[in-house]
């Protein structure tokens, strides 16, 4: 099961930060050697983040991955719990 709502609050808050910068997604792209749309993509949530890339964006934009994830937890927290409560969630092995 994907977690929708949390790719969006992820992508939004990397969009915000590349705005707060005044970057274009252009700019951004280039930078870190990812095309326009893949970028694109993730700040809409329309893709998930690996691990290695939401690191590489969390080092070019020179922030705490740590501070993201907790964020992003606590503002998609009363979702996720609801979803525990029903049993709708799917844990993968990796």
């Amino acid at each position: 099961m994907k977690d929708i709502k949390f790719d969006v609050y992820i992508g939004n808050v990397f969009k915000t930060i590349r705005e707060g910068k005044r970057l274009t997604l252009v700019e951004v792209a280039d930078a870190i050697n990812m095309s326009n749309q893949r970028l694109s993509n993730y700040e809409f949530g329309k893709r998930s983040l690996s691990i290695p890339e939401f690191k590489l964006l969390c080092d070019f934009y020179k922030v705490d991955p740590m501070a993201i994830l907790d964020e992003a937890y606590e503002n998609t927290r009363e979702e996720n719990d609801e979803q525990i409560q029903e049993g709708n969630v799917c844990l993968t092995e990796v």
